[in-house]
């Protein structure tokens, strides 16, 4: 349900209603059956990308890059619904970088806005407003104020403790069917990606090597 959150005192995020969320609950998240509630099976979308992202810099005909990347993320969307008319689309990510809020953004600002779930680390909320100015403060605010649902995850399915933006990433790539990555690395043949030394913890391109080869 939108408005959940808000920031209170040392820009800590706390649940409105002050529930508290169990350690399965953590542990396991349970995405709502969006196919039954639409009568249709649902394309899951998963997103990822960099933390920083170019901002105040401009191509030789004077567009912003960031306005660009908007662009094409927005048309990423558009034509999706184009290819799969009958098909909705649930949009499922996290809120660590600039990529993220970026991409946040775009879907909460579809004409016929589309569903967008948040897994977040349950161990680390404080950072979600930390080092943020605020502008970047109010627009995540008003991201996590919009959300269809938040999850909190603190570990891998199987119970295995990891960083906590491990676990968040993993669970982007289990339930997601594709991965929408707004991030500058090179373009690798399945063989390439594997053949390269394990991506930093917590990281974009752990969340696409979690999507490609499964978690361990």
């Amino acid at each position: 349900m939108p408005g959940q959150f808000s920031a209170i005192h040392d820009e800590i995020l706390t649940m409105r209603d002050d529930s508290p969320v169990s350690a399965a609950e953590q542990q396991t998240p349970q995405i709502p059956n969006w196919s039954e509630r639409e009568g249709r099976i649902p394309l899951i979308v998963g997103y990822t990308g960099h933390s920083k992202l170019p901002k105040g810099q401009f191509t030789s005909d004077k567009k912003s890059y960031l306005d660009i990347l908007k662009s094409q993320v927005d048309e990423f969307f558009q034509k999706l619904k184009r290819d799969y008319p009958n098909t909705p689309l649930v949009v499922v990510g996290t809120l660590r970088g600039e990529a993220d809020d970026l991409i946040a953004n775009v879907v909460l600002g579809q004409k016929e806005k589309l569903p967008l779930i948040l897994i977040l680390p349950a161990d680390n909320r404080e950072e979600l407003l930390g080092s943020l100015t605020d502008e970047q403060r109010k627009s995540r605010i008003a991201i996590l104020d919009q959300a269809d649902q938040i999850i909190y995850q603190n570990c891998l399915e199987s119970g295995e403790e990891v960083s906590p933006f491990t676990a968040v990433n993993a669970a982007i790539a289990r339930y997601s069917q594709i991965i929408l990555a707004l991030r500058n690395g090179p373009s690798l043949t399945d063989a390439e990606f594997t053949d390269r030394a394990p991506p930093p913890a917590g990281s974009s391109e752990e969340v696409i090597r979690f999507q490609r080869e499964g978690i361990g």
